[in-house]
């Protein structure tokens, strides 16, 4: 008898020393070892969206001023500064990729850009259209022998 009691001390010492280690790991882990673990990378859980309202473009920085329903936000972008500039015009709809409401963000990432309209945004952005046939000077044809 005192063989088997032996026997289930040496099964179950194991076993709650093994719960109670989880159970600390699991409550304690997260807050001791954070300062040690990667930023996390993972994507924003909310969209905030809003209208353009004014876009300054500068060298090296894209300011962008969006009211929300939140409040008003200041999106200044230092990445990716001509690519944000030509995708992103005054009075365009913009989704940014945002865990909550800030007054001041910096290279937030863009969900979505829809535009005011192809008219309106190619004319800010300085596209003209392609000239029609006939607006465009004769040329002369080439012969096929000198080809």
């Amino acid at each position: 008898m005192a063989e088997q009691a032996d026997k289930k001390s040496r099964l179950l010492t194991p076993f709650v020393l093994g719960v109670v280690a989880g159970a600390f790991i699991v409550l304690v882990g997260p807050r001791v070892l954070r300062p040690y673990l990667p930023a996390d990378d993972t994507p924003a859980r909310d969209e905030l969206g809003g209208v353009v309202r004014a876009k300054l473009s500068e060298p090296d920085r894209v300011l962008l001023t969006i009211p929300t329903a939140e409040g008003t936000l200041l999106a200044t972008f230092t990445e990716n500064v001509a690519e944000i500039d030509l995708l992103v015009v005054q009075g365009d709809s913009i989704a940014l990729g945002l865990s909550g409401y800030e007054p001041f963000v910096t290279n937030p990432r863009i969900a979505r850009v829809g535009t005011k309209g192809s008219a309106g945004a190619a004319d800010t952005v300085g596209l003209t259209p392609s000239q029609p046939e006939a607006d465009r000077p004769a040329q002369e044809p080439v012969p096929p022998d000198s080809l």
